[in-house]
Parts: C-alpha cells; sequence; structure tokens
C-alpha cells in the first residue's frame, strides 16, 4: 500500500484520511442526474468517524444519514427505503473494505466509493460481486482524490499537504452512468 505523504503518520488501519469537500462536489451531478436534487444518501463509512463528509454532502443539497454509532457492514437494511444511495469513503485496510462491500453488495443499492482505482482489478472484487459485476462502473476525477485529516492539535480538519501516491476514482454500482460522465472534467 502506497504512503500519504506530508499527512502525519498514514496508517491503513485506521479510517481517518477523509475526502475533501471539492472531491464531493466532482460526483455530485452523477448522483443528482440518477436520484434527483434532493437525493437520499447515506454516509455509511462513519463509526467513530470526525469526517465532515455529512455536512459537506448536506451542503450539496442531499438529504444525509450518518450514524457515528453504527458498523456499516452490520446496518442498512432495516433502514434501506429511507436513502437512494450509499455515499462513502471505506477504510483503506483490505479485510474491512472486503466486508464493507460484501454487505453492500448483499443491500443491493446504488453505491459511490471512494477507492484506490487498482481495486477493481482484485480477485476479491469478482469472488464479491460475481456476474454483478457488469454493474460496477468507476469514474474518475479529475485530478487526484484530495483526502484531509483531523488535526487533534488544532480540533479541526486539515487538508493533506501533498496528494497520495496512488490513485483514487469513485466506484460506483448500479448508478447507470453514461460513458460521457465516466471521465469527469470540470
Amino acid at each position: 500500500m502506497a504512503l500519504l505523504h506530508d499527512c502525519s503518520s498514514y496508517d491503513p488501519e485506521k479510517n481517518d484520511y477523509y475526502t475533501q469537500k471539492t472531491m464531493w462536489e466532482q460526483i455530485a451531478p452523477i448522483v443528482k442526474r440518477k436520484f434527483g436534487e434532493n437525493a437520499r444518501v447515506w454516509e455509511a463509512c462513519m463509526l467513530n468517524s470526525k469526517s465532515k463528509s455529512p455536512q459537506y454532502l448536506t451542503d450539496l443539497g442531499f438529504e444525509v444519514k450518518a450514524y457515528t454509532n453504527l458498523d456499516c457492514r452490520r446496518y442498512g437494511e432495516e433502514f434501506k427505503d429511507n436513502y437512494d444511495c450509499i455515499i462513502t469513503n471505506p477504510p483503506f485496510k483490505t479485510d474491512l473494505k472486503r466486508s464493507i462491500l460484501r454487505h453492500f453488495y448483499q443491500l443491493d443499492k446504488p453505491f459511490v466509493i471512494v477507492m484506490n482505482v487498482m481495486n477493481v482489478f482484485s480477485k476479491y472484487m469478482r469472488d464479491i460481486f460475481g456476474e454483478d459485476i457488469k454493474h460496477l462502473q468507476v469514474v474518475y476525477p479529475q485530478g487526484k482524490i484530495l483526502f484531509e485529516e483531523w488535526d487533534d492539535k488544532k480540533k479541526e480538519m486539515i487538508k493533506c499537504k501533498k496528494a497520495p501516491s496512488f490513485y483514487c476514482g469513485f466506484v460506483c454500482y448500479k448508478m447507470d452512468i453514461p460513458p460521457e460522465l465516466m471521465f469527469i472534467s470540470k
């Protein structure tokens, strides 16, 4: 796993690197195209998180569900009629990411997640999605997806000084994105 340079010590065991608002702004038109201006989204990977994604997504006009006390691998079914799609940035750790993807697939709801695009080529993606892998699409942002982290001293989010050394994209399931929207140009 590549490192995020100039972010204090990168630890793939934690989900301490959060998506900046500018990246959610890039994907918002695609979500609104499918579900309307006031789409209802579940920001699912919020367990014990300091992420500002729920606020960023709300600022973009979405009705957001976000629960810092729920493990998204165990929930979602009981309130799946209350959201149109999942939008999230899951932990980088492979076994966590696999179990989250497996659960999202079982929920059978559309999703948009931030992932290292190389994960799409992994065996576990085919194992999880089987023949339904045809419903996966990757949307490539303009530039690298940028992250921010919580600064305990300042008690606020700060932007990482450099982009990560790997490329992330938006891995989408059942979003029916036309080819002309697969590469974001803003």
